[in-house]
């Protein structure tokens, strides 16, 4: 979600492009793969799991920081 709504309100959601996300643990590459976790949370993907963008800044877990996202291309690109 871009925007946060209140019961019977439309809400804005990215797609595709550069967005926020909270991290769930460090992610300590530029471009590598992201996934999302069950609890909503940011990570390094795994291999041979989903990736829903690359990391576009550096985190530590429990920061705030910029992903690339792809969710059209979702279950199309696994993580090396």
């Amino acid at each position: 979600l871009k925007s946060k709504g209140k019961t019977g309100e439309g809400v804005r959601v990215a797609v595709e492009g550069v967005i926020k996300c909270w991290a769930g643990a460090a992610v300590s590459s530029l471009g590598y793969p992201v996934t999302v976790t069950a609890s909503g949370f940011v990570v390094a993907a795994t291999s041979g799991g989903y990736a829903i963008g690359k990391a576009f800044t550096l985190a530590n877990s429990g920061d705030l920081f910029a992903v690339f996202a792809n969710f059209a291309a979702l279950g199309t690109s696994q993580a090396a």
